[in-house]
Formats: C-alpha cells, sequence, structure tokens
C-alpha cells in the first residue's frame, strides 16, 4: 500500500529527476566557469542565474558555497588529477609517474588567477580532505616508495613533504608566471632526487 510520501502508482516520476540531473550538472557548469573566472566568492544567485535555474533550485541542490566549490573541486579532480594517478600507478618508472601526478595537480591549482583563489579557499576551509586523504595520498605515498627503492628518490623524503612542496611550487607558478611545460619536473627535481639521478635524467 503507498505510504502518504510515494508518489501515485501511475505518476512517472523520471522526467522530474532528468530534469533535476539536468539543473544540478548546469549549476556545476556554471560554476566551474565562474570560479575560474571570478574566484570562490561569486555571489550565488548569479550562478543560478548563468545556469538558468533559480536560487531556490541551486540551494535544493547545494546547500551552501562550501558545498558548491567542493562539488566542483572533486569533479576537476576526478576528471584532470585521477587519470594521471591511475597511469602512474600503472606504469613503471614511479619518477615519471610522480612527475606526472605533480603536473597534473599543479595545472590544475594554477589554470586561472580565479582557480588558483578557490583552491586556496578550499584548501584553508578543509574542503578537499577527504578526497585528498582517500584518493591522492596514498597514491602519491606510493609512488613515493617505489621511486626510493629505484634510487631516483632521497631516501630522507617522506609523503608528509608533498603537500609543502607543492606549495613552493604554486608559489613559484605565482612568482614567475611563465614556467616551461617541463618546469614542475625540473623543480620537483631539484627539491628531491638523487644526485646521480638528476645528473643522469
Amino acid at each position: 500500500m503507498p505510504t502518504k510520501a510515494d508518489p501515485p502508482p501511475d505518476v512517472d516520476v523520471r522526467p522530474r529527476r532528468a530534469d533535476a540531473r539536468r539543473n544540478q550538472d548546469a549549476i556545476l557548469a556554471a560554476a566551474q566557469v565562474a570560479f575560474a573566472d571570478e574566484g570562490p566568492h561569486v555571489p550565488l544567485d548569479e550562478i543560478a542565474k548563468r545556469a538558468g535555474v533559480s536560487p531556490a533550485t541551486l540551494f535544493r541542490h547545494f546547500a551552501g558555497r562550501d558545498e558548491l566549490v567542493t562539488a566542483v573541486a572533486v569533479g576537476r579532480f576526478a576528471t584532470e588529477v585521477e587519470p594521471a594517478v591511475e597511469r602512474a600507478l600503472a606504469g613503471d618508472d614511479a619518477w615519471a609517474g610522480l612527475v606526472a601526478v605533480v603536473d597534473a595537480l599543479m595545472r590544475l591549482g594554477t589554470s586561472s588567477p580565479g582557480w588558483r583563489e578557490t583552491v586556496a579557499f578550499a584548501r584553508e576551509a578543509g574542503l578537499m580532505a577527504d578526497v585528498k586523504r582517500d584518493r591522492l595520498d596514498g597514491p602519491v605515498g606510493e609512488l613515493l616508495v617505489r621511486a626510493q627503492r629505484s634510487g631516483q628518490v632521497r631516501s630522507d623524503v617522506t609523503a608528509d613533504d608533498v603537500a609543502p612542496i607543492l606549495h613552493m611550487l604554486r608559489s613559484l607558478a605565482t612568482f614567475d608566471g611563465d614556467l616551461r611545460d617541463d618546469g614542475w619536473a625540473r623543480y620537483l627535481s631539484l627539491l628531491v632526487r638523487c644526485d646521480g639521478a638528476r645528473q643522469h635524467r
């Protein structure tokens, strides 16, 4: 017997669900562009307008700014960083894999001034802490251990050093503004590679 919360048996809820999915996708797409262009503090009403939905619809999908920033950041991580992580773990050259992951992280984190602000906002608010712990720290630590075993990375480097190194590289990108495509690899090498590995790279 249908409960009070159930739709009548002759009502098809699929169109409503499809509309909801389209609205959510439109909000995420509009937010990604807005955050990249203007940073994380774009008015949410403006994002709703760009998405072609009402502010009430936006808040039905995302409780507030933190939740929307998190959703956009997680989505970009999944499409722009995780494939590099998967390829690195499947490859034979741990150093090349580590560089590729750092490169993907750097390109994501510095893709525009607005997105740099958004990444900083997410980091300071701890919005990506679970993703970092569950989907990044383990693979990066594994690559680091492999690279150390093969004599490519200094033995005193630990997984805890990776976040400060990324911060230094991001600061360098902000200061320089025009690093070559292989710039991350060069500076990462200067920081963590064994002397012999640097000489023969």
